[in-house]
């Protein structure tokens, strides 16, 4: 986040707003756990969702970095934010999302994040050989469906492991703990993420 960013975002507002809790759901964050980590209020963060304050560009950085965003994703110019919107992606085209929730290691490609408030979310997920962490698992409302292209997975589920070859898939209910490392080298897999109705709602914090 070194480059020079002018003093007011070269997107609308609401765009901001909606890519902020876009991404604070995604994560599986309460607004408290965003808020503590940038130094806000609970109450401060909401209605910074919610396009009722327009904070300086200091501020929306010290949210996006508390939300492990850079600044070039969520100021990005960004037509697509109809909600029936219709997203066609090109190969590689995506936006990449840093995620250090499951350790290093991990990168993950939107394949979808021009269109908001949708109920599934892709991705394409890399996993360098031997980074991801077991030991990291993750847990949230909401069911999950992986695909793997390229490689070979360990995948965890609760106290059971799947071993997956491209052309495997494994569904599950993401509020088990679950976690995934590669197989001795570079792995790929498409991950699509449903959240539950619960989780929807508790975005409108």
């Amino acid at each position: 986040m070194g480059q020079s960013l002018p003093a007011t975002p070269p997107v609308p507002s609401s765009v901001v707003a909606a890519r902020l809790r876009w991404f604070r759901t995604e994560r599986g964050l309460r607004l408290e756990d965003v808020a503590k980590r940038a130094g806000y209020t609970k109450g401060f963060l909401s209605k910074i969702e919610h396009g009722k304050a327009s904070p300086p560009m200091t501020t929306l950085l010290r949210v996006a970095a508390a939300l492990g965003v850079e600044a070039d994703v969520l100021f990005a110019p960004d037509a697509g934010v109809a909600p029936d919107a219709t997203v066609h992606t090109s190969s590689g085209a995506g936006v990449h999302v840093r995620d250090d929730t499951a350790g290093p290691g991990r990168t993950l490609l939107a394949v979808a994040a021009n269109r908001h408030h949708k109920l599934m979310e892709p991705f394409v997920v890399t996993l360098e050989p031997g980074q991801t962490s077991t030991e990291r698992r993750l847990t949230y409302p909401g069911e999950e469906f992986v695909y793997v292209l390229e490689g070979e997975i360990d995948y965890t589920v609760g106290e059971e492991t799947f071993t997956m070859k491209p052309g495997d898939g494994l569904y599950f209910n993401s509020t088990r703990p679950h976690a995934a490392i590669s197989r001795g080298g570079r792995a790929r897999m498409v991950r699509v993420f449903c959240a539950s109705p619960a989780r929807r709602n508790r975005g409108e914090e």
